[in-house]
C-alpha cells in the first residue's frame, strides 16, 4: 500500500521507492530545484513544444513579447521554457504536482503535470506530458501516465487526490494520434473536440497560435479502476 509518511514538502515517502524502478526508469515527484532545468530542456524540444499548451521556447524573435502576451491572456498559463521562468511558474502554483521520469543515470527523460480539482469539481487534469527525444519508444510516456493516474485516483489517506475522474487535452497537430492512442490504451475515452481551446507555439511562424484539442477522460468507475501502489510517484 502507499505509505502515509510525508516529508517536509508534503510528498509521500518510504515504502514505494524500491518498487518503482522498472526497466531503469524511475518515476517520482520532482525536486523543483534539482530537476526544473532539465524539465525546461524537455519543453524546449522542437519536436515537443507545439504539443504543449502555453509553452514558449527559450529564445523567441525580438519583436515577440511572450511575457506581455501572457499577462494579456492569463487563462493560457503562458510560461517561457527557461530554468528561471519554469521555477517561478511552479513555485507560484504549489498546488500543481510536477512528476518526472529519470533514467539509470538520474537524467530526467520525461515529465507530466497534474492539476488538482478546482473548487467544487472532482476531476484532476493531466497536462504538459513530454518525453525526451532520446527516450521515445521506451514506454516512458506510459509510466508517467500510470503514475499520474495512481496519484489522481489514490485515496487521500494514502497520499492521493481521491478524484473520481482524470481528464487531459490532446492538441490536434501532426503526430497527435500517438498521444491519443496512449490515453485510449489506458482506458480514456474521447468526450469532446474543442475548437481553439488553447494556444501552443508554432515552429513555423514563431508565434503562439490557437489550437483545437481532443478532450479525453478516465472515470474511476468506468472499468473498476484499480490502483497499483507500485505506480505511485516516488519521493525526490
Amino acid at each position: 500500500m502507499i505509505s502515509k509518511e510525508r516529508d517536509v514538502n508534503g510528498k509521500n515517502s518510504g515504502e514505494l521507492k524500491e518498487n518503482l524502478i522498472q526497466n531503469s526508469i524511475e518515476v517520482r515527484f520532482a525536486d523543483l530545484e534539482k530537476d526544473i532545468g532539465q524539465v525546461a530542456d524537455l519543453f524546449s524540444q522542437e519536436s515537443a513544444i507545439e504539443h504543449l499548451a502555453g509553452i514558449a521556447p527559450k529564445e523567441t524573435p525580438p519583436d515577440v513579447n511572450v511575457k506581455k502576451f501572457g499577462i494579456k491572456n492569463p487563462n493560457f498559463g503562458i510560461v517561457i521554457a527557461t530554468e528561471e521562468e519554469m521555477r517561478k511558474f511552479y513555485a507560484d502554483r504549489p498546488s500543481l504536482e510536477l512528476i518526472v521520469a529519470t533514467d539509470k543515470n538520474s537524467k530526467v527523460v520525461g515529465t507530466v503535470t497534474v492539476v488538482p480539482p478546482s473548487t467544487g469539481l472532482t476531476f484532476a487534469d493531466i497536462a504538459r506530458m513530454v518525453v525526451s527525444d532520446r527516450a521515445r519508444g521506451e514506454g516512458v510516456g506510459r509510466k508517467l501516465l500510470k503514475s499520474a493516474n495512481a496519484y489522481i485516483f489514490g485515496k487521500p489517506k494514502d497520499g492521493g487526490l481521491g478524484c473520481t475522474a482524470s481528464q487531459a487535452g490532446v492538441i490536434k497537430i501532426t503526430g497527435y494520434e500517438k498521444a491519443l492512442n496512449l490515453f485510449s490504451s489506458e482506458g480514456y475515452r474521447q468526450i469532446a473536440d474543442a475548437k481553439d481551446n488553447c494556444v501552443s507555439w508554432s515552429n513555423e511562424t514563431k508565434l503562439f497560435v490557437p489550437r483545437s484539442v481532443i478532450l479525453v477522460r478516465l472515470e474511476a468507475e468506468s472499468r473498476g479502476l484499480k490502483i497499483d501502489p507500485a505506480d505511485f510517484p516516488n519521493n525526490p
